[in-house]
This record gives structure tokens, C-alpha cells and sequence, in this order.
């Protein structure tokens, strides 16, 4: 969770991320890389169920040219 606020705020230039199989990744902590990271072009989350599909949803919806994969 600290760990992708941190990637947020420090790394606005990444462009391709994968979280795999994890329990521990959050909501919140996808919603804070995705927005501290405006040139984030693949996103690769598989494994993830506290991820939930409403969020997924709103990234699809309002980052467009965010290739998601789950």
C-alpha cells in the first residue's frame, strides 16, 4: 500500500507496471499510482482480489489510454 503511494509520488515518468498475486494490494493504492503517474500506458493486475472491479471499472472509464489488464 505505502509502497505504490510511493511509486505515485515519485515516479510521475513510468509507463508499464504489473502487480501479480497479492493480497495486499488495496483500492486505494492502485488509485494513487494510476493518478501520481500521468504517463502510465499498461497497467497488468492478475491476482489481486482485494482489487475490487469497481475500481477497475472507474480506471477504465476515466483513464482510456490506460491499457488494463486483469
Amino acid at each position: 500500500r505505502v509502497a505504490l503511494q510511493a511509486l505515485g509520488e515519485h515516479c510521475p515518468e513510468l509507463k508499464t507496471f504489473t502487480i501479480a498475486v497479492s493480497r495486499e494490494v488495496q483500492d486505494r493504492g492502485v488509485m494513487r499510482l494510476v493518478s501520481g503517474c500521468p504517463m502510465l500506458q499498461n497497467l497488468y493486475m492478475t491476482n489481486c482480489p482485494q482489487i475490487s472491479q469497481e475500481i477497475k471499472q472507474l480506471i477504465r472509464d476515466q483513464m482510456p489510454w490506460l491499457d488494463l489488464v486483469t
